[in-house]
């Protein structure tokens, strides 16, 4: 069997998952069981710092198992790095080799597979400060809008790139000028662009 169709076929078993709970319930086991380990392997790929295996495996003609897939994994606590195709093409054209690995490691999606919870470019987050209970709304934007003051980081700094890819219930740091880390909880987002534009659109019959 071609790898491809290994692939094609790892696709479809996972994304069939979904409805069965019995199935959610033993998903290491039917992971092995029905041959569908080449994607958990990807999101191990994926946290050991590579995106080539979980881009190639999105590169399928299937764009709706890939988007179901991914949603899955994220939703069942699996969760590899994600941004989106237009995130990663904007964020490339930035002159930043910390933000170079940080794109090296994420896993490319489009837009509608991006699940509703996970952190992009101009989505605003609630946050708690662990250290002093305060909340805040924080965003991260591209460096000519940034404004700390006003809650909005900018992707370059390591504040942005530790919130970009999050999602609630996630423990997030980064150093504080001290030297000190910085904790902070995710809380729930208020806003992501893509699931607002999802919630826009209009079908034709």
């Amino acid at each position: 069997m071609a790898y491809g169709e290994l692939i094609r076929i790892d696709a479809f078993a996972l994304s069939a998952l979904a409805p069965m709970p019995w199935a959610v319930e033993s998903v290491p086991f039917i992971l092995a069981a029905a041959g569908v380990g080449a994607l958990a392997a990807a999101w191990l790929h994926g946290r050991a710092g590579g995106n080539r295996f979980m881009n190639g495996f999105r590169s399928i003609d299937t764009e709706k198992s890939f988007s179901r897939a991914v949603r899955f994994l994220h939703n069942r606590g699996m969760r590899p790095l994600l941004v989106t195709e237009a995130d990663y093409a904007n964020l490339s054209l930035l002159e930043s080799p910390r933000l170079r690995r940080w794109l090296a490691r994420a896993t490319r999606v489009w837009s509608d597979a991006m699940p509703a919870n996970v952190v992009t470019m101009n989505t605003r987050v609630a946050c708690t400060d662990l250290a002093t209970g305060e909340r805040r709304v924080l965003s991260v934007v591209y460096p000519d809008y940034a404004d700390a003051a006003a809650g909005r980081l900018s992707v370059l700094t390591e504040a942005g790139m530790a919130l970009l890819g999050s999602s609630p219930p996630q423990v997030i740091e980064w150093p504080r000028p001290d030297g000190e880390p910085r904790r902070v909880r995710i809380e729930a987002l208020v806003y992501q662009p893509e699931q607002d534009l999802r919630s826009k659109l209009i079908f034709a019959p």
